[in-house]
């Protein structure tokens, strides 16, 4: 084997350590990028999912105040109807906070799986290529060991180590400028996802302030004394009509008392032998009557 021979091994064989290093190091970056991306977006998806059932109770907590101001007086039913109307304006913005979290945070995050998946198959593709290279330079050193005989095998191998250093120098620069564009374009799209979080976060608490703002003063109008002053105006005319009903039970079972009333039957009449009774009576009456008018008539005539 000549000499430049073994110059270019030896050069081959520092390229080869470097770009296998040069390989761990990036794949190494990559996976860490996809893992952690991945639950970061898990965790924006929750986040998410847990925003939507808040609005969903904040539906329902304004749906049962409202319902509850219908029985209240008046300045509580003003206010709490008002109230209830306001934390569901409150419900609307969180829809909208929903919304914006899944189109500007989460589907950016989901791309990211793409981005990674071409990074790897390219950091798969050079280390073909390095494995390539590796194996054409133990072949070298397999035919140069051989002897100086066969002068056509080790020119053929060492062409051969050539070419696959070639490409396997070609395919680590172009994974190394892949990488860069990688990291490049991942730092920017995670600044930005996490500003468009923070900006979505802070319109909506921004607005909910503003509208829970309205709804403390709206709270705050609620006239205690005035309530219950007109609650205490509608137990009045139900206690005048029940002390009525009262004096007016206790002064008919007072007149029953001193003018007992005959008995009467189940369907309100006297018994048919008071009826009887009476009626023998009036005949009587009838008949002093009679008599005395004969007895009159009987002295006119003498």
């Amino acid at each position: 084997m000549t000499s430049s021979s073994n110059l270019e091994m030896n050069r081959s064989g520092m390229d080869h350590v470097a770009r296998e290093n040069q390989l761990k190091l990036v794949d190494a970056r990559i996976s860490t990028a996809e893992r952690d991306l991945a639950l970061i977006c898990e965790d924006f998806a929750a986040y998410t999912r847990k925003t939507a059932r808040l609005r969903d109770k904040g539906d329902l907590l304004a749906r049962h105040i409202y319902d509850h101001a219908t029985m209240e007086n008046k300045t509580s039913k003003r206010a709490f109807t008002e109230a209830a109307e306001l934390l569901s304006f409150i419900q609307d913005y969180r829809q909208t906070e929903v919304v914006r979290l899944e189109t500007k945070v989460i589907e950016p995050l989901k791309s990211y799986g793409t981005h990674c998946k071409k990074a790897k198959d390219e950091v798969k593709q050079s280390l073909a290529l390095h494995r390539k290279e590796k194996n054409n330079q133990k072949n070298l050193e397999n035919v140069a060991g051989r002897g100086k005989g066969d002068i056509n095998a080790v020119s053929s191998a060492e062409a051969e180590l050539r070419r696959s250093a070639v490409s396997a120098a070609e395919s680590s620069r172009t994974l190394t400028d892949t990488t860069e564009r990688f990291e490049a374009r991942r730092v920017h799209d995670l600044k930005h996802i996490l500003r468009e979080f923070i900006n979505i976060e802070m319109i909506f608490h921004a607005k909910a302030l503003e509208i829970y703002t309205a709804m403390y003063r709206t709270v705050d109008t609620i006239d205690e004394d005035l309530d219950m002053e007109e609650f205490r105006q509608t137990l009045r005319p139900m206690e005048s009509i029940a002390r009525a009903d009262l004096s007016r039970a206790a002064a008919d079972s007072r007149n029953a008392s001193s003018n007992p009333a005959p008995a009467a039957t189940a369907n309100g009449h006297r018994p048919q032998e008071e009826e009887d009774d009476e009626e023998e009576d009036e005949f009587e009456e009838e008949d002093e009557e009679e008599s005395e008018y004969e007895d009159s008539t009987e002295a006119l005539s003498r």
